[in-house]
């Protein structure tokens, strides 16, 4: 439920830049999360290939309301240089 009344908040989200003449280049998930990941999770069995709850519920939304945006994955070993 909580994922679902989050979705529906980033929906608004997205509706409203938007409607202010401005892209949404991605959404932005993390690797392995079982909530934000976009394609991999860790599970008790291992490594599965299946979206997190938010980012599922996130796109279902997206999908009916006919709003594509590019999903993302920040891998948790990325190495950021300054």
């Amino acid at each position: 439920m909580l994922c679902k009344k989050l979705s529906l908040e980033t929906l608004n989200m997205i509706k409203a830049i938007i409607s202010n003449n401005c892209d949404v280049v991605a959404i932005l998930g993390m690797e392995y999360s079982p909530s934000c990941a976009v394609r991999y999770q860790y599970t008790y069995d291992g490594v599965i290939n299946q979206q997190g709850i938010f980012i599922e519920e996130l796109n279902k939304i997206l999908d009916r309301k006919k709003i594509y945006v590019h999903s993302l994955e920040r891998n948790s070993q990325m190495q950021t240089k300054i």
